[in-house]
């Protein structure tokens, strides 16, 4: 991310992750991240059960 020049926001771009997910239904896991010095990212959307778009 340093190479990017982003290493100062990515953190909240990857929170962001969670707060998404939980409007489109889902439940966002993670155990790494590239922004925490993560070797890779590792990211699963789960549906929530029962729950229908409007």
């Amino acid at each position: 991310m340093q190479i990017l020049g982003i290493s100062e926001i990515t953190p909240v771009m990857c929170s962001y992750d969670y707060d998404m997910a939980g409007l489109g239904g889902s439940v966002f896991n993670r155990r790494h991240t590239l922004a925490r010095g993560g070797l890779c990212r590792d990211c699963h959307y789960q549906k929530k059960k029962g729950f229908a778009r409007r």
